[in-house]
């Protein structure tokens, strides 16, 4: 165990703890829930017809699609990167607002119509985490 002579070289020791923990832990626990969150939100809404959906293969359920980003001050942003397959697009805007700008190009049913619903899987995977998020945040920290 380590020993040390000053707060100030404890608080730094324990904020790196932290700091590992958000980046490596935290991250595989939020890729955990929110690729489960992907499917049954996302996924099991409906089946599209005009194309194929690349789920954990470049798609939205991808795990390297997601990442942690340092804010500083011991802040963290999880973010899910996906862009639309072909485009230039933040697939995660499409899915969550249901009406972005170029839904044209993501018809769900050939209607030329949007999704039908708005698909909160992020608020979801946040309101998932909150459930049990001390216990999680701990198990990550050393013991």
């Amino acid at each position: 165990m380590a020993e040390f002579n000053n707060t100030k070289d404890l608080l730094k020791a324990m904020q790196a703890q932290i700091d590992k923990n958000m980046q490596d832990h935290m991250l595989n626990v939020i890729k955990i829930i929110e690729t489960d969150v992907i499917e049954s939100v996302v996924y099991d809404s409906y089946d599209p017809k005009e194309y194929e959906r690349r789920r954990a293969n470049g798609g939205l359920s991808d795990p390297d699609n997601i990442i942690c980003i340092p804010m500083g001050s011991g802040l963290y942003r999880y973010v899910n990167t996906t862009k639309a397959k072909d485009y230039d697009v933040d697939l995660v805007n499409i899915i969550e607002s249901n009406y972005p700008e170029n839904a044209e190009y993501y018809d769900s049913n050939g209607t030329n119509q949007p999704y039908g619903n708005e698909r909160a899987f992020q608020q979801i995977t946040v309101n998932e985490l909150q459930k049990d998020f001390v216990n999680i945040f701990k198990g990550g920290m050393p013991k």
